[in-house]
């Protein structure tokens, strides 16, 4: 799957905001070609979204200011508010999502040891250095890992959730 992930992250930079019909074939032929996996793109409305299948299941991909997180994100992961949804990824294995704030990454980090730990989660490792934060979270069968770190003036939130 990180051949997968690779592959999309780069077709989509290549293409991003030309719109055109032809723009989305060429996305999903390199998409192909990249992981032999078929795929349907469509750039419309200030974002990409890329649907497919792969020998472990489906994915889903949304990307751009109209990115959306799937209608069925756990609801035991806290989003921080206020902040925009700049990618967010639904793989068989689980969700990588991607949202920016213009809060400190300290006030941040801070909210979400609070909200995890009140969602039933068990706070397994925290680390601080250069003005960023990262947490691993578990709850039952399943892993959070949380990425703080600011540029240029914005913070950028990175949730990974897995399966064990």
């Amino acid at each position: 799957m990180p051949k997968i992930i690779i592959a999309l992250f780069l077709t989509i930079l290549f293409f991003y905001g030309c719109g055109e019909k032809a723009e989305e074939t060429a996305i999903e032929k390199q998409i192909k070609k990249a992981t032999g996996s078929e795929a349907k793109v469509d750039i419309s409305d200030n974002k990409i979204h890329i649907a497919g299948n792969t020998e472990q299941g489906s994915f889903t991909m949304s990307v751009g200011k109209s990115a959306e997180i799937p209608k069925d994100f756990p609801t035991d992961i806290f989003i921080y508010k206020p902040s925009q949804t700049a990618a967010a990824m639904k793989m068989p294995e689980g969700y990588s999502i991607s949202l920016t704030t213009e809060n400190e990454v300290a006030k941040v980090a801070q909210t979400y040891q609070k909200e995890m730990k009140s969602e039933g989660w068990s706070e397994k490792a925290n680390m601080n250095f250069s003005g960023q934060s990262v947490f691993v979270y578990e709850k039952d069968s399943r892993i959070a890992n949380i990425a703080i770190a600011s540029a240029e003036g914005i913070t950028n939130i990175t949730l990974t959730i897995a399966k064990k």
